[in-house]
């Protein structure tokens, strides 16, 4: 079982953290993921620094409560955080396939049962093994996004080096319009598209025409793309892009882009369109920097079959990086009645997360998604035959792509230049 300790700040009066509709509705969806150290930190430090933390991001020792006016966080003099050190002889498993569920201390029954209140929203366990240590962080997706993760994991890591670890951050999301959920929902405004916002935002009728079948034998996929691989894909899709527009790509591609593109090539969907999803934070296109929470939206793109997608991505996305569009788009909602089947849902932590200043003993060499968050993924995609994606950042400057996916789309990943596939049934 390990030690637990538990790590408690004053964070002031009791208050309670209202959340939106959306962040509410993800009160039961939680999000995984593991840092691996060369070198072992004192666990008994880790917690008194990630209790210097607390007062700043005082959501994540609270609990989810049920109001008349809605889910809120109850936070305050109560805020408190759990963390379970635990040490394993022999060698801790690779960061090639989803982390073990053996490692996490899930954040479980988060949502509020009755007037009870959830059980902890966040979870820390660290484990020793021989050649290194796992930190596996486990917590209620409604608390916040991968921003959120990304300010805490800096703070955290300020505060062990010494710092305060204080973050000027806000929770009132009063004044800024709110996440477009449920899907299906009527949208606020009945203003049609502006033409440029038309490659962005689909409406039921617009759907390409996917496949509709569920996948077939779904995997859980991890890929390594090193700098030099992605410089290699990057001339590939712009090659391919330009052929098919029969004219020069002037603007610069990211590596997003052309991870998408290569994801989309793998599929294996015959047509000349495919349909995804990217996830986009919005914090500062809309002057709200400082709030913690979610705050993000899907951008839905019809593309090229192929990896000319890189291209068509890039084009559509200026249109997409200012907050008259942000305002526009949100208050449609998620104006879908039913999701587009068998496309691609992308998400990318890369410059949420900035694994080379993660650091406690030494630097984290490497994070990977848990396997209780690409199970819990896989039971919403896999009915719907789409694929699910998430970029992870890595300590060369490269990436790595973790998802549910066909299993002969990780095949196709493997059979592309670049570094290693694992490919394990979902």
């Amino acid at each position: 079982m390990g030690v637990e300790y538990k790590i408690q700040a004053d964070a002031g009066d009791e208050e309670d953290v209202p959340l939106d509709l959306a962040s509410s509705l993800m009160a039961g969806l939680t999000v995984s993921f593991a840092l691996r150290f060369e070198f072992k930190a004192e666990p008994q430090a880790l917690a008194g620094a990630f209790g210097m933390i607390l007062p700043s991001f005082k959501v994540l020792g609270g609990r989810l409560a049920a109001t008349p006016a809605g889910m809120v966080v109850r936070c305050g003099k109560t805020c408190v955080a759990d963390l379970i050190h635990e040490v394993r002889e022999g060698l801790a498993p690779n960061f090639e396939g989803p982390i073990p569920t053996d490692l996490f201390d899930l954040a479980v029954e988060c949502a509020p049962q009755g007037d009870e209140l959830g059980k902890a929203p966040l979870r820390l366990r660290v484990t020793d093994f021989d050649d290194c240590q796992i930190i596996a962080i486990s917590l209620c997706h409604a608390l916040c996004d991968a921003a959120g993760i990304g300010a805490f994991l800096s703070a955290w890591t300020e505060a062990y080096a010494g710092g305060s670890g204080k973050r000027d951050i806000t929770f009132d999301r009063s004044q800024i319009p709110p996440m477009p959920f449920p899907p299906g929902s009527p949208p606020l405004s009945a203003e049609e598209a502006p033409d440029e916002f038309r490659q962005l935002h689909h409406t039921a009728d617009q759907q390409p025409d996917m496949p509709k079948g569920p996948l077939e034998k779904p995997s859980f996929v991890s890929a390594r793309r090193s700098p030099a691989d992605i410089a290699r894909l990057k001339q590939k899709c712009k090659a391919m892009w330009e052929e098919a527009e029969g004219k020069e790509l002037t603007a610069h591609l990211s590596s997003n882009d052309v991870l998408c593109a290569e994801l989309i090539s793998c599929r294996g969907i015959e047509g000349e369109v495919f349909a995804m999803n990217m996830i986009m934070e919005y914090r500062a296109l809309v002057g709200a920097s400082a709030v913690f929470g979610n705050m993000w939206t899907y951008l839905e793109f019809a593309t090229k079959n192929s990896l000319a997608a890189a291209g068509d991505i890039r084009m559509a996305l200026p249109a997409a990086m200012s907050k008259d569009f942000v305002v526009w788009h949100i208050g449609q909602g998620m104006n879908v009645t039913k999701p587009w089947p068998g496309k691609l849902f992308m998400n990318s932590w890369v410059k949420a997360i900035k694994l080379s200043e993660v650091k406690f003993a030494s630097t984290a060499s490497d994070i990977m998604l848990g396997l209780p968050m690409l199970q819990q993924r896989a039971t919403g995609v896999v009915p719907m035959g789409a694929a699910y994606c998430v970029t992870l950042p890595q300590c060369d400057g490269g990436v790595k792509v973790v998802g549910v996916m066909p299993e002969a789309m990780g095949q196709g990943l493997a059979a592309n230049d670049g570094g290693g596939v694992s490919i394990a049934p979902a």
